[in-house]
């Protein structure tokens, strides 16, 4: 039984408390190495068992999520006015490249997903001369358990251990940022009893819906010596229902497809993508050869007739398309050689989808306590592909077919990517 008002488990929490209250969010898992992920480092017990109790107290939010190690690539240069020979005037500025990694939760990567994307169109159209390339991949994923302060509690409450009298004392509070310092601080606003705190969250919470400043913002981030401030945004269902399915996967052929089967050539079109496909996976195994004396994807009889027959077939209708999403799995799901690891491609988001259009058909879908969720998270990917939820026409199948075609394309092109950093760079990466 947690103790707060005896020095046994006081400072503790006032420890995890301010840590809480500087970033919001803490994870069980705070260290974790993609060469050894049997050896995470976790929090220990007595953390834990505070964080476990503030979330049975109501105060945090527990939640099983999974982490996603990314690498930033970019190349740029600093533009200033020049003078060259003969009064030429323009801009110059010497090339420089950055590679920097930063591990997301699940949340965290879908907003910068979301923000990344645009930015990266609009350097590969050329609108931001002074940057000549930007990409990103996720290195590794692992799983991890997040204890993230609910809005109403943030920045509110300041949770002080007072070692001369052995107690812990709380005290409501508004944030500030000290532009001197470039940090976060809080005001005292007024003290309030102890057990109001360790007893009932309620009560507290009472006490914050009185804060003025409460009612603009949530609280206030402090990052690299800037202020952030967190506002309230206003969630509409249309904007929960924003399409965010396979967002990497680069479907920018879909158009060409369309127009390649109104002419009579969908064959052609399949029979090209296919050779991409195939010359793909075999780069991604000379490549992970190079590093590891293995390839990433064993080649068995059923991935070479997969990948002799890909050229040649054309789906109709939607046994067709579980039928290639089946074969698909196993030519890259099960043939991925988990013994000998170069990157982790297990929970990777194309595979997930294929897996879920495989099984789509298969008998156990009946017995699924979540079928209804399971036949939305299908029409959201047959949506990705052919602007419907419900494909019923040859032309929806083909075009559903092209689309799962081209999620392969860009898993392999990002493996790939991936395979060849970790090649050049020949170090450990660890976050």
């Amino acid at each position: 039984m947690l103790n707060f008002e005896e020095n046994i488990h006081g400072e503790e929490l006032s420890d995890i408390w301010r840590y809480l209250m500087m970033n919001k969010k803490m994870y069980k898992i705070y260290s974790c190495n993609q060469y050894d992920m049997t050896n995470c480092l976790e929090r220990n017990e007595d953390e834990l068992a505070i964080l476990d109790w503030l979330n049975d107290m109501g105060y945090v939010e527990k939640r099983e999520l999974k982490m996603h190690v990314v690498s930033i690539d970019s190349e740029y240069s600093l533009l200033k006015p020049s003078l060259f020979p003969f009064g030429y005037f323009s801009l110059n500025g010497d090339t420089r490249s950055d590679l920097e990694q930063h591990t997301f939760d699940e949340d965290e990567f879908k907003i910068f997903r979301d923000t990344f994307i645009p930015i990266k169109k609009e350097i590969d159209a050329k609108r931001w001369r002074h940057i000549e390339d930007l990409d990103m991949y996720i290195l590794y994923s692992y799983n991890n358990i997040r204890y993230e302060v609910k809005d109403v509690f943030f920045d509110a409450i300041y949770v002080d251990w007072d070692h001369k009298e052995k107690k812990t004392n709380i005290t409501l509070v508004e944030p500030f940022f000290n532009s001197k310092s470039g940090s976060k601080n809080w005001r005292k606003i007024r003290e309030l009893p102890t057990i109001s705190f360790v007893s009932n969250s309620e009560n507290i919470k009472k006490e914050i819906e009185e804060l003025d400043w409460k009612k603009k913002i949530r609280g206030i981030i402090a990052l690299e010596g800037k202020c952030y401030f967190l506002k309230y945004q206003d969630i509409t269902k249309s904007n929960i229902e924003i399409m965010d399915i396979l967002i990497d996967v680069d479907l920018s052929e879909l158009p060409k497809a369309i127009e390649e089967y109104d002419n009579n050539r969908s064959k052609e079109y399949i029979y090209t993508l296919a050779r991409e496909i195939s010359k793909l996976r075999e780069l991604c195994n000379n490549a992970s050869m190079q590093i590891g004396s293995y390839m990433i994807f064993r080649t068995t009889d059923k991935t070479i007739n997969f990948m002799q027959n890909l050229a040649g077939r054309v789906c109709a209708n939607e046994d067709q398309v579980s039928e290639l999403a089946d074969e698909m799995h196993q030519s890259f799901k099960e043939a991925y050689n988990k013994g000998q690891n170069v990157i982790s491609v297990a929970n990777d988001e194309v595979l997930d989808a294929i897996y879920k259009l495989r099984i789509r058909r298969d008998h156990d879908l009946n017995q699924r306590k979540s079928a209804k969720n399971f036949n939305t998270h299908i029409g959201k990917i047959y949506k990705r592909f052919t602007k419907t939820s419900v494909p019923n026409t040859p032309e929806d199948w083909f075009i559903v077919q092209v689309g799962l075609m081209l999620s392969i394309k860009s898993f392999l092109d990002g493996k790939l990517k991936i395979i060849s950093a970790i090649g050049s760079s020949n170090s450990n990466i660890i976050k």
